[in-house]
């Protein structure tokens, strides 16, 4: 029989327990040494992120903070508290697509703001004047305020001028004053040179009439008393040294009426350049001075204004200079890509609650330079209420005649007298037609009276009637039988058009159709040269902000 084990054959309870309550100590350790380590890192993770939002805003900080001087300098001279030293730096970095903190803009907006801003520094390169190399210089070379100042010089500059021209006009109508009391004066004294030559003349016919009573005398005496032969020589010797000197005196006083006719002719030719210089003056003032209503009186281009559908309109408006002398110009939304040129003209019309355009203008524009593809600068021409109703932006353009698609065709038959005086401007005319692309298929040359061109086709859309030259200040205009053929040319040239239904319209309703005012004809005319449009557009450099 086997021995039985000492201490007997099951386990300890307390060792049982023991290693119970170690395991789960054990068990207990671990987990919360898990979940310790855990929430450590969890921490750990945010102090990163926050370490990172900091940079992140910072960086954003400093990009707004750049952003704000590269403008401050741009719109004022560089303020005191600014290092433009760094801003500067700072700016070329930014230029050359290289600045630092732009690597910390993770955001899609952030990176958005530094592109608009390269953008638009950019675009203020092309700006006259306003380009700026921070690599070389500390500041912009020219600001915003300087240049409101330079405009502002500008316009004083024209105000001048205008005081300047205003009192040339006044010495020359004095010279001009002066001239006519001299020529009035010279005509008198002519007269009396006229009066003294017929008395000379009653002087020489009496010495005649003595000489004669003498001689008759003489013979009488040397019949009657036997004088001798010598002493009649002699005293017929006297009488003809007294008709020779009356005679002398009688050739002196007709040279000097010829001399007196020479300077008065030289006086009323100076009188006549005066006045064509002081009419000059006044027709320069008159264009730089307010602009009259303009009326559309064309039947055909009233009828086209009631269908207008065009979208050309004013982009915006830009009133400079002072009361008294106020000029205005808008910015058009039809540029290079419409074939828009210097002095095409428009007239402005309002919209009507229908969408129709009003058949009233509010005033006319004419075309100074063409900006880009589609934005033209205009100089307005004339308003019809400049305080009560002016131009304003988005109101539209009209011309009748003009089509940047097609191009017009017309003829000219007579004197164009552009500027009201009665002299022929027709050159000019057409240079103006062509400059709004319009072609001229045929003119009569009023001093040939040859018709110059292709000639009138059925695609001719007008003939241009003029004026005849009878009245006017034509070299011919007082020669009966030129000015019966010239009626007689521009007859012919009527008819041919009228045979080809060729429509015919009178110079006048033809310039008001198309928005020209010419100087002399109750509206303002082209400006001179003072004055001077905006460098930029409207705003900040961008025409319609």
């Amino acid at each position: 029989m086997a021995a039985k084990k000492r201490g007997g054959g099951g386990s300890s309870p307390g060792l049982v327990i023991t290693l119970v309550f170690f395991i789960l100590s054990t068990i207990g350790l671990g987990v919360a040494t898990y979940y310790g380590f855990a929430e450590q890192t969890a921490l750990e993770k945010k102090a990163k992120d926050a370490v990172v939002d900091a940079e992140r805003t910072k960086a954003e900080r400093n990009w707004y903070k750049l952003r704000g001087d590269v403008y401050r300098a741009y719109m004022t001279e560089p303020p005191k508290a600014l290092d433009m030293k760094e801003v500067a730096r700072q700016k070329a970095d930014l230029d050359a697509n290289r600045l630092i903190l732009v690597t910390a803009l993770k955001q899609e907006q952030d990176k958005e703001s530094v592109k608009e801003t390269q953008a638009y520094l950019a675009e203020l390169k092309k700006e006259d004047g306003l380009g700026w190399d921070a690599t070389k210089e500390e500041a912009p070379p020219l600001t915003w305020r300087m240049r409101l100042k330079n405009q502002d010089n500008a316009y004083l500059d024209v105000e001048k001028r205008l005081g300047t021209l205003a009192k040339e006009k006044a010495a020359e109508t004095k010279v001009a004053a002066d001239a006519r009391k001299e020529a009035d004066d010279a005509r008198k004294e002519f007269g009396d040179a006229i009066k003294r030559i017929n008395d000379k003349d009653g002087i020489v016919t009496k010495h005649r009439t003595e000489y004669e009573e003498a001689l008759t005398r003489v013979r009488a005496t040397l019949v009657e008393s036997g004088k001798t032969l010598t002493e009649v020589r002699q005293q017929k010797a006297e009488a003809e040294a007294k008709l020779a000197a009356a005679e002398k005196d009688r050739d002196k006083f007709k040279k000097d009426l010829t001399a007196k006719t020479v300077e008065s002719k030289n006086r009323n030719d100076e009188v006549n350049r005066l006045m064509v210089a002081n009419r000059s003056l006044k027709d320069r003032l008159r264009s730089e001075g307010g602009a009259e209503d303009t009326e559309l009186q064309s039947a055909k281009a009233t009828e086209k204004l009631k269908t207008w559908n065009k979208d050309w309109k004013v982009v915006s408006v830009e009133r400079l200079g002072t009361v008294q002398r106020p000029l205005t110009y808008a910015y058009i939304n039809l540029g290079e890509n419409q074939r828009v040129m210097p002095q095409l003209t428009f007239s402005v019309h309002p919209v009507e609650p229908s969408g129709r355009l009003s058949p009233t203008p509010r005033g006319t524009i004419e075309v100074v330079r063409v900006v880009k593809p589609n934005l033209a600068l205009a100089l307005v021409t004339s308003e019809k209420d400049a305080k009560a109703d002016p131009i304003r932006k988005g109101d539209r353009l009209f011309n009748a005649v003009w089509d940047p698609t097609e191009r017009k065709r017309v003829a000219i038959v007579g004197l164009i007298d552009v500027a009201g005086d009665g002299t022929d401007g027709t050159s000019e005319f057409m240079r103006g037609l062509r400059r709004q692309g319009i072609q001229v298929d045929a003119y009569l040359d009023m001093d040939t009276l040859k018709v110059k061109g292709k000639g009138i086709t059925a695609k001719t859309d007008y003939l241009i009637v003029g004026n005849g030259i009878e009245g006017t200040r034509h070299p011919k205009a007082r020669d009966t039988k030129f000015v019966a053929e010239a009626t007689k040319a521009m007859t012919a040239l009527k008819t041919q058009a009228r045979n080809l239904n060729v429509p015919m319209i009178d110079l006048d309703r033809y310039m008001q159709a198309t928005g020209i005012a010419p100087s002399g004809r109750g509206g303002e005319g082209r400006p001179v040269g003072e004055a001077r449009p905006p460098v930029g557009g409207g705003g900040l450099g961008r025409p319609g902000g």
